[in-house]
């Protein structure tokens, strides 16, 4: 049996549409993390204060890239109902934050009028897994620690895996927001 090895492309991988844009963060993370492992050669500080000191700056940097694929994602989404896949009319392009495991990040999304169903309906939110505003990966989350502990607990200790949290006054935003998202149009400047 005799296996070809592969053979050389004459053309040279093109990066991904959503590199070019994540430069400029990766460059500020880059930067930030340098600024960190200097704080952490001073006097005093063990491997906890390292570690607090880069959960920010890598939070910021994956929620950029979770954004940027996202957004191209939902760009791509066909303006047609998911639930019956007749065209949608009277259609938004509308903003919309979405909770994720590494912080909120902002979509711009087309919702439309599916008149067979006589609802609302965002194919990208179809799409993504965020009809609740959540991550697939925030929910699931959120779910095994509802399930291991009471509410307001679970709240509180996914604030602290998220890095939502001071540590030293235990402060936490909610699991979930107090007043409902609101949808905004996106206006062309």
């Amino acid at each position: 049996m005799n296996i070809e090895p592969p053979t050389p492309s004459s053309q040279p991988p093109q990066p991904h549409p959503c590199a070019a844009s994540l430069a400029d963060a990766l460059g500020k993370l880059l930067s930030q993390l340098s600024t960190a492992l200097g704080d952490f050669d001073g006097v005093g500080q063990d491997l906890g204060h390292l570690e607090e000191s880069l959960k920010k700056p890598m939070a910021q940097f994956q929620s950029r890239v979770l954004e940027s694929a996202a957004q191209r994602r939902a760009d791509q989404a066909e303006p047609i109902c998911p639930r019956c896949a007749r065209p949608l009319t009277r259609r938004q392009k509308l903003a919309r934050s979405i909770l994720t495991s590494q912080g909120e990040i902002e979509l711009a999304r087309v919702r439309g009028w599916c008149g067979k169903c006589r609802a609302w309906r965002c194919p990208a939110d179809e799409a993504l897994g965020v009809e609740g505003g959540h991550s697939p990966l925030v929910r699931e989350m959120a779910a095994l620690f509802a399930s291991k502990m009471p509410l307001a607990e679970a709240s509180v200790a996914l604030g602290q895996l998220r890095g939502r949290v001071d540590l030293q006054s235990g402060q936490s935003g909610p699991l979930r927001p107090q007043r409902p998202r609101r949808c905004r149009e996106v206006r062309d400047r």
